[in-house]
């Protein structure tokens, strides 16, 4: 799919609403709306979106040029691979040699599921949160994704993609209603689907009905407002699970994308100050690196943490060590972009969607 900076803004956005939920837990003012769902979700939905729309576009191109849509399917899982897989792992190397020094414990089941992306159900049976490997849960519900969406995309008749991504919808709605632990329920893999339905929904529409955008776009709006104040009017009273929360999210950040789409190109574009945003662009280029890194580095500047408690700086040690930790990060996390994550990727072009290999 053509590249949207804009996109990469909303990446940045939602990778430090997820840090900040992280790392300053216990400011309720801050975390208000529960700000590590809300970055969790909008990563959902663009993964939705975007895996959707490739998936759509080179089907109908390997069906209009009669090509075998299997090279597509192979490929697609090559480019994911590679896209993923590298920092991932070695993030996982890091954690298993220094996990103590930093003073963080990981158990074998931990480690094993972290291995095969299984970290979410994990959790759900433990019912407790790992130390390093926390935000490895929603990797593995995106992976999880990966395993059978691709199949449905390009395999189902394509007069049926419709439904299925309705039925993917409700079935995500309906379970994230039937969640009974407030704290785990939600990393479940069908728990997740409306969110990613959410996106694939504004993927077909692009693909197929392209001209209703605006249409659509007006009624994101009323309804994207009705889940804002639904949001808003329930942090006195703490979370209502008779309401999908996800789902409320999920609305809000189509509604957010089909703004960017419909203005992307003009020169004076509402909040362009935060969505042309060099630096929440040059943040979302990196995003993966720091959603990676953000739960290690946290343990990391434990270790240092008493230094900030000198009596002069007592009073804002916390913020000097969110301040200094987050430089850290962009660094640590820009540094792999170059070293390993760029090179990597221009490995994609040997695994073109219509290429057979």
């Amino acid at each position: 799919m053509k590249y949207i900076k804009q996109l990469d803004s909303l990446r940045a956005i939602a990778a430090l609403l997820v840090v900040i939920w992280h790392w300053l837990p216990n400011s309720h003012c801050i975390n208000a709306l529960n700000n590590g769902s809300i970055g969790v979700n909008i990563f959902f939905v663009l993964s939705g979106f975007l895996i959707t729309a490739i998936l759509l576009k080179n089907r109908n191109e390997a069906e209009n040029l009669q090509t075998n849509k299997l090279v597509v399917f192979k490929n697609f899982y090559v480019r994911r691979a590679l896209r993923i897989f590298p920092i991932y792992y070695l993030t996982i190397l890091f954690i298993l040699f220094f996990h103590t020094p930093l003073g963080a414990t990981i158990t074998n089941a931990e480690l094993v599921n972290s291995v095969f992306y299984t970290s979410n159900f994990y959790i759900l049976n433990v019912q407790k949160w790992p130390d390093l490997t926390t935000h490895f849960w929603s990797l593995a519900v995106e992976e999880q994704f990966y395993l059978f969406w691709p199949f449905v995309v390009l395999f189902i008749n394509k007069k049926y993609i419709l439904h299925s991504i309705l039925l993917f919808l409700l079935v995500g709605i309906i379970m994230e209603g039937l969640i009974t632990s407030p704290e785990f329920g939600f990393v479940a893999t069908y728990t997740c689907f409306d969110a990613f339905g959410m996106g694939a929904l504004l993927a077909w529409i692009i693909t197929y009905k392209e001209h209703l955008l605006k249409k659509f776009y007006r009624e994101l709006c009323f309804l994207s407002i009705g889940c804002i104040i639904t949001l808003l009017v329930q942090i006195p009273y703490g979370v209502s699970l008779q309401i999908p929360q996800r789902m409320l999210q999920s609305v809000i950040a189509v509604w957010i994308i089909v703004f960017i789409l419909l203005n992307q190109h003009k020169k004076r574009m509402r909040f362009g100050f935060v969505l042309n945003n060099r630096a929440l662009i040059f943040l979302g280029k990196i995003s993966y690196g720091i959603y990676l890194y953000h739960i290690p580095l946290m343990w990391f500047g434990f270790i240092w943490r008493p230094v900030f408690k000198i009596h002069f700086l007592n009073r804002f040690h916390t913020l000097s060590l969110f301040a200094l930790n987050f430089c850290l990060l962009v660094c640590v996390s820009y540094l792999s972009w170059i070293a390993i994550e760029k090179p990597i990727l221009q490995l994609k072009k040997q695994f073109d969607y219509q290429r057979q290999t």
